[in-house]
This record gives structure tokens, sequence and C-alpha cells, in this order.
């Protein structure tokens, strides 16, 4: 059983008005060697990061945090983190919105379509430090706002929590139930990786799909969404009627 409040036994949580990064400034602390459950949260951030270094647009009235975890996951697990963070941010809104929130590969979490919330991970394995390896995990939730003028300033479809639920939100509402499900997916997948993948494929919205896969070398390839494997990679069936893998890149609508 997760409990709602306070925050998991061993966590210390850090606020600050404005950081560049909550991501930058746990990876500081945990390289001078905090500890496990390290956590900072900043009411607005001034370089917010996502995957592949895009902008996070970051204004005041969001949730922008990031937790250290240690010790460093089996390397044949690493790669399932995003996943499991994901799942366990999507698990938190879901719970206290009482809505059917969905996921994206691999780190998107949508609200019809509409982006509410993402993440981003870090692994410093130990063979490139001097102590253990660690990860950091950045969350980012957009709770206010109006999902037009969101969406307008951000270039994509994008809501917020209050606009799906009619309420205003404080962000200390979210910070304990959504740090006790980072602490519980991670000490799952620190066991195995079956049930993380059950759970995320209850809230993979994407199956069915017709999708357009843009690859790094900026190849866009089009299929229709097959759904997760238990590699943690994505599949898709391509017009030709071939199965691939998708391992990076980006999974749009086509």
């Amino acid at each position: 059983m997760i409990q709602a409040s306070p925050v998991p036994h061993g966590y210390t949580l850090h606020r600050f008005p404005a950081l560049a990064s909550t991501n930058d400034e746990c990876m500081r602390r945990a390289a001078a060697g905090a500890p496990h459950g390290t956590t900072v949260l900043a009411a607005r951030q001034e370089a917010g990061r996502g995957r592949q270094g895009r902008c996070w647009h970051s204004p005041a009235g969001g949730l922008y945090l990031s937790v250290i975890l240690r010790p460093e996951l089996a390397s044949q697990r690493q790669h399932y983190l995003p996943l499991a963070m994901g799942l366990a941010l999507r698990q938190a809104l879901a719970t206290l919105s009482g809505l059917d929130i969905g996921l994206k590969w691999p780190n998107d979490i949508l609200w019809q379509g509409a982006k509410l919330a993402g993440i981003l991970v870090e692994n410093v394995p130990a063979r490139t430090c001097a102590g253990s390896g660690y990860a950091v995990v950045g969350l980012g939730v957009n709770l206010a706002g109006d999902a037009e003028a969101l969406s307008r300033t951000t270039g994509r479809l994008v809501t917020s929590l209050a606009a799906i639920t009619g309420r205003e939100w404080q962000v200390m509402e979210l910070v304990p139930p959504l740090l006790h499900q980072v602490e519980y997916w991670y000490r799952e997948l620190a066991q195995g990786p079956e049930a993380l993948l059950a759970g995320w494929r209850l809230h993979d919205v994407c199956p069915g799909l017709e999708l357009q896969w843009h690859q790094d070398d900026g190849t866009v390839l089009r299929g229709v969404a097959l759904g997760l494997d238990n590699s943690g990679a994505y599949r898709i069936r391509t017009v030709t009627g071939t199965e691939v893998q998708v391992l990076a890149g980006d999974l749009l609508p086509a």
C-alpha cells in the first residue's frame, strides 16, 4: 500500500523560488554525495529541460521537481526507468484527479491527446563517477493555465491539471503522493520489470492509432501502434506490414 503523506521515509525536500533547472541542481548535489531521496522543488525554472535538450516551458504555477535515486539499478533495468517514472507520475495524477490519465511512449503524460506532464531521467553510472551510480529524475506538471493559451505558447497541444479538473491545485497537494509513487515504482523496478510493463500497458493511449516515427536522423516512418514490448521498446507496423521496434526518437500522431 502506498501511503498518501508525508514524503517517503528518508526523503528530504529542498524548496526554491526559482532555479535554472531542478535537474541541474539535483545533479550537482548528487555529485557531491547527496543521498537517495534528495528532492529539489522550484516555483519556476529559468532553463528547464526536456528530452533531447528541448526547452521545458516552466512559468510560476507549475510543479517542477527533481529527485535523486540510489543505488544505481542493474544495467539491464536502467533503460526501463523513464517508463517507471512516467507510470509513477501518471498514477499520482490519476489518483488525485480521479481521471483516466494516459501515457505515450516514452515519457508523455496525456489527457485526451494533450500533454499534461513529462519527465526527464538522467543516469550517472558508477563507472563515470567517484562513488556509486545514481539517477536524477525530473518531473514537470502543468498545474495551472488555460489549455488554449498553453498550447499557443508551446506550439503543441498542451493542457493543465486546473483546466481538466476545473479547480486550482497547490504544489504541495501533489508532492507527497508523487514521491511515494516514485519510491514505489523505483523499488518495484529493482525487483524486475514485469509489474511496470503490465501497469504501463493498461494506460497506453496509442495502440491502434496511426503514428509517425520521427527518428533521430530526420527520417520519418508511418505506421500503426502495436504497443510496448517486454524490452521497453515500442512496436509499430509500417504501411508495408513490417513490424519495427522503436528505441529512440518521437512518436507523433499521423
